[in-house]
């Protein structure tokens, strides 16, 4: 299942790399972080304001440029819902994309 959730883009992590552990196991990341501040549900009469939570969205070299040309601008996350094969455990949440919500301007590369 898919939902879409809207929040404004706060910040912008991008973690690319390889590497070799000392014992010798391989690693690699190619994501891109979204820190986003969303609204809290009008359904919950505890919560107020916003909070933030930062989404992890695979592929950086698709994602890096687009997510800095949507800073401080908000955008639609399409969050996978993945069931959990475990009694209780709630579902995992995992961020497949975003967009933004209007058009943005193109900001300059980094790197």
């Amino acid at each position: 299942m898919i939902m879409q959730v809207i929040a404004t883009l706060i910040g912008v992590v991008g973690k690319q790399g390889h590497g070799v552990l000392d014992n010798g196991n391989t690693w690699e990341t190619d994501r891109v972080e979204l820190h986003v501040l969303a609204d809290f549900p009008s359904s919950d009469s505890m919560a107020h304001g916003k909070t933030c939570t930062v989404y992890q969205v695979q592929g950086f070299n698709l994602h890096h440029q687009n997510a800095i040309n949507c800073l401080d601008q908000q955008v639609e996350l399409s969050i996978e819902l993945i069931p959990s094969k475990k009694l209780g455990t709630p579902p995992k949440m995992v961020c497949v994309g975003f967009k933004p919500t209007k058009t943005v301007l193109n900001r300059p590369a980094v790197g």
